[in-house]
């Protein structure tokens, strides 16, 4: 067991079989100032004035600046693929309302030299959270993403034009359609985490990542369209 930069360990190349983590949601979440509000009150209960007057740090990957945070992940990515084994797997939860919290999130996995094998949404923040009670169409589901060294389905690369849009929106469709017969509650922004979730998968079938970039930055208007669609 050890603790410090994950982007820095002295873990083994090649020597981990599967690697789970839980990145920062960009800025929707402000962990770090979460824990200083409760580090206040420690510092003052053992009276360790000595100790540094907040938790935050430089190397902290949370970051409003969406360069910063692109860079700061893509540096912790890179590292978990240097240990990761060829046939290791990469796993990790992830959601976002906008576009450019996606793109960030698909550059730092493709940049790492990862790519998208696999998405399953998943029922993650409790219904009386703040974060859901104030939303109008809040997200309900983070997305499993999981990740390999080798690119799935490497013969079959794709025209720019073509990812299969109305492939991923029967997909998730089909997703919506089976939450719902057992009851949990689905809204748009749902709908559309999980439509992105499973064009993630798809995307590096072009074969060429500035390609897939642009698609993904260009992709917001039809994918609001779609989760409207899906929530018919």
């Amino acid at each position: 067991m050890s603790c410090g930069d994950s982007s820095k360990t002295d873990i083994g190349n090649e020597s981990v079989d599967l690697v789970i983590t839980d990145p920062p949601f960009f800025d929707n979440v402000h962990y770090s100032q979460l824990a200083d509000f409760f580090y206040v009150w420690l510092r003052h209960i053992f009276r360790q004035n000595d100790y540094p007057t907040t938790t935050r740090l430089p190397q902290e990957v949370q970051d409003t600046n969406t360069a910063e945070f692109t860079r700061k992940l893509t540096d912790v990515f890179k590292e978990s693929y240097r240990v990761l084994k060829q046939d290791g797997l990469f796993v990790f939860t992830y959601h976002h309302s906008r576009i450019e919290g996606w793109v960030a999130l698909y550059k730092a996995i493709r940049e790492s030299g990862f790519y998208v094998v696999h998405t399953h949404p998943v029922k993650s923040e409790m219904s009386v959270a703040i974060s859901i009670q104030q939303s109008k169409s809040p997200i309900n589901f983070d997305l499993i993403i999981v990740c390999r060294k080798n690119i799935p389905n490497k013969n079959l690369p794709l025209e720019h034009d073509s990812v299969p849009l109305l492939v991923c929106l029967g997909e998730a469709q089909n997703i919506v359609k089976e939450l719902k017969n057992v009851s949990i509650q689905v809204s748009t922004s749902d709908a559309k985490v999980i439509l992105l979730g499973c064009m993630l998968s798809k995307l590096s079938l072009l074969g060429d990542l500035s390609q897939e970039i642009e698609f993904l930055q260009n992709i917001e208007p039809e994918v609001n369209v779609f989760a409207s669609e899906i929530m018919k």
